[in-house]
């Protein structure tokens, strides 16, 4: 399951999508980009790498991004606060664009 939130909302009232790699599947509008870019991190949303062509403004409107799921048999949470939904979009590719 993923989330994504505004900084001032509780991740309960953000948006969800829930995303299945192999095969992929759920409610992800990019769901098999997503499950690429998580099979190139080993399935850790932190290490998928960066989009540098992305060009994004200083402004800071704090989003915060939430997964919980499994890969390989591992449990897997993550959750981080960007200082935009651009910058989340640069470090997180694919994931939480839903």
């Amino acid at each position: 399951m993923l989330a994504v939130a505004d900084d001032n909302q509780d991740l309960l009232t953000g948006r969800y999508a829930v995303l299945q790699c192999d095969p992929p599947g759920g409610t992800h509008r990019k769901g098999t980009k997503s499950c690429e870019a998580l099979e190139k991190a080993r399935g850790n949303p932190a290490a998928i790498a960066r989009d540098r062509n992305r060009s994004c403004t200083t402004e800071y409107k704090p989003v915060k991004a939430f997964a919980v799921g499994t890969w390989d048999g591992e449990n897997i949470i993550f959750e981080h606060t960007y200082g935009n939904f651009c910058a989340m979009l640069a470090a997180t590719g694919p994931l939480f664009d839903f």
